[in-house]
């Protein structure tokens, strides 16, 4: 089963930060995601949802983490 991807286009990042849309909430996240580390774990969740981090992945905040790491792509493969 292939991987889900989250891709950020280029217009969408400003000053190296771009914004998620979580339902009511806007998380801004910075282009090397470090931003993330500084995330309560409910804000981590909220984002995990929206990008489809499978359940048993959401169990700690570093798996959150890692796991919206790989999700999120700046550039398409061709």
């Amino acid at each position: 089963m292939p991987y889900t991807r989250y891709y950020v286009p280029p217009e969408q990042i400003i000053n190296g930060t771009f914004t998620i849309q979580c339902k009511d909430t806007e998380f801004t996240l910075d282009k090397d995601l470090e931003f993330l580390e500084t995330l309560k774990f409910t804000e981590l969740l909220q984002i995990s949802q929206k990008l489809g981090v499978f359940a048993r992945r959401r169990g700690t905040k570093s798996l959150m983490i890692s796991e919206i790491k790989r999700i999120i792509i700046f550039a398409l493969d061709d």
